[in-house]
């Protein structure tokens, strides 16, 4: 954004977390939010106001991946990777 001269007028962060330690709200709801948290952190250290920045945490309620059949605990694992993870939108204005 910056090499094109873009302004950033907003940032919103969604966490979220997989399945693996069980549908629990608590726990998994707390990892959604410290992988938003630390991505916060990561946009304010590259300049980002954090007063531009919103999050949610949505813990193990939206599954992209959902890996039924999936025995193998490495496995599982493995296949559920893609639903650790924060999505991030920046406004900007057009």
């Amino acid at each position: 954004m910056r090499e094109e001269g873009r302004t950033i007028t907003a940032v919103r962060l969604v966490g979220h977390a997989d399945r693996m330690q069980g549908r629990g709200f608590d726990y998994n709801q707390t990892l959604s939010r410290d992988r938003a948290e630390t991505v916060k952190a990561y946009l304010v250290g590259q300049g980002i106001d954090p007063a531009l920045v919103s999050y949610e945490y949505r813990g193990d309620t939206e599954q992209v991946q959902s890996c039924e059949g999936v025995r193998d605990r490495a496995v599982l694992h493995e296949c559920l990777l893609p639903n650790r993870r924060v999505e991030v939108q920046f406004q900007v204005p057009k």
